[in-house]
């Protein structure tokens, strides 16, 4: 009859399940308590109309015109035709306190999507602006027809900061259903900057 040791536990093996453990722990704790990041965690909107200023320490925005259309013409070259709807946007735009990336700049719909300008008008769109300074620009948004009633221009702070919690501007465009588009070709003018 052979007799058999009581096995011995690794001590190394042990702490490495431990370990182990202790990681996956902290995962789901990481998991459950960070928000996801495709919500929206900012503690502060300043809203405003059409026509109203939406300013905070860093930056202002103030819409000045909204057309919907089906056509827009830029300066130079052929009108852009679009079976969608097109929100034209008219904005003025300054910095406040140091150089502003007016990069983070979206249509946002009553559920929750975000639309960017069109990059075809991008010389006709907000850029870098100095403190200072106003820059004039119109953007344009290709949009579902269903989803422009109750859409906001948001300008958030510039995605090269980052600022969670920042305050962020988000103007009420007042599209209201039902949607009526203009036939265009509506004119883009390219941006310009002036003192202020």
């Amino acid at each position: 009859m052979r007799m058999t040791r009581p096995t011995q536990r690794n001590p190394d093996r042990v702490r490495g399940v431990l370990g182990l453990l202790a990681c996956i722990a902290l995962a789901v704790v990481i998991a459950v308590v960070v928000p996801d990041p495709t919500t929206d965690v900012r503690r502060r909107y300043e809203d405003v109309r059409v026509g109203e200023l939406a300013a905070t320490e860093e930056a202002g925005a103030l819409v000045t015109r909204v057309q919907l259309t089906r056509s827009v013409q830029s300066e130079y070259g052929d009108p852009f035709i679009s079976d969608q709807a097109l929100v034209v946007v008219s904005v003025e735009a300054s910095a406040r306190q140091r150089v502003w990336q007016f990069n983070k700049v979206v249509l946002r719909t009553e559920d929750e999507r975000n639309y960017e300008p069109r990059s075809e008008f991008i010389g006709a769109g907000l850029a870098e602006t100095q403190p200072g300074f106003t820059r004039s620009a119109t953007l344009v948004f290709e949009v579902p027809p269903d989803r422009v009633p109750g859409a906001r221009l948001v300008v958030d702070p510039d995605s090269a900061s980052f600022d969670t919690y920042a305050t962020a501007l988000r103007v009420d465009l007042g599209l209201r259903a039902p949607v009526d588009l203009e036939p265009g070709p509506v004119k883009v003018l390219n941006t310009t900057v002036r003192v202020t």
